[in-house]
């Protein structure tokens, strides 16, 4: 199905089984939301579609940010997710999906080696201000500097799976919920979330940048989204 993005919202919502993680491997906890970007489409003959996408990042799409990490830091990747958590101070069992080691050069002045960073992927990208302030404050008497905290969800999606906004996209078998109109569409259980006509849930591994003409030369090509190309080069 085709459908054209017109806009688009960032929320979270209690996990579905069909489409999202419902365990925690990384804190050994079940998982309790999970976020899901809303985008309002119209299909090519103009009829209204809420796209719901679940597992959003190419790991499973959660927003993240990053945290360099000081030379003498030995606060494992679980401990600092516990006292991150802690810190904030939330009502929510959980804030935090998983915090992985990377390394990357830093963008600050020229940098001949590479240096350690977490990758901190959360839940809810509305924490991830108050959790890169606490970081920066210090724990443990360690300040963190944190990176891509101002890159949003959106922006994040958007330059993973190769399309921007107005573009249009193709999402292959998507579910729709019930009350949906269009014709030849499977449907689910789920009531519908929004007030258009038609509303349906997606993985992202089933969107992709639809086919386009880039000249009589190379005739039609399908553009890769940058996820691909990572999964080709580092799998």
């Amino acid at each position: 199905m085709d459908l054209l993005i017109c806009g688009q919202i960032f929320s979270v919502s209690e996990p579905r089984p069909e489409f999202d993680d419902i365990f925690c491997e990384f804190a050994n906890r079940k998982v309790t939301e999970v976020p899901i970007i809303t985008f309002f489409c119209k299909t090519p003959q103009g009829k209204k579609v809420a796209l719901l996408v679940h597992k959003v990042i190419y790991t499973q799409f959660y927003p993240k940010f990053y945290l360099e990490i000081p030379n003498s830091c030995t606060i494992d990747p679980l401990s600092l997710c516990f006292k991150l958590e802690k810190l904030f101070d939330s009502t929510s069992p959980s804030i935090i999906h998983s915090i992985t080691q990377v390394l990357s050069y830093s963008v600050y002045g020229y940098q001949k080696h590479k240096s350690r960073f977490y990758k901190i992927e959360v839940y809810n990208a509305g924490n991830i201000r108050r959790l890169a302030e606490i970081s920066l404050d210090g724990i443990e008497g360690f300040s963190f500097q944190p990176y891509e905290m101002h890159i949003d969800t959106f922006q994040h999606f958007f330059a993973e799976f190769g399309v921007t906004g107005m573009d249009w996209i193709t999402v292959n078998s998507p579910l729709f919920r019930q009350g949906s109109t269009l014709e030849g569409i499977n449907l689910s259980n789920y009531s519908k979330s929004t007030r258009l006509e038609n509303e349906c849930d997606s993985v992202y591994l089933n969107i992709n940048k639809r086919v386009v003409n880039i000249g009589p030369e190379f005739g039609l090509i399908t553009i890769p989204p940058v996820y691909k190309i990572w999964t080709v080069l580092y799998k």
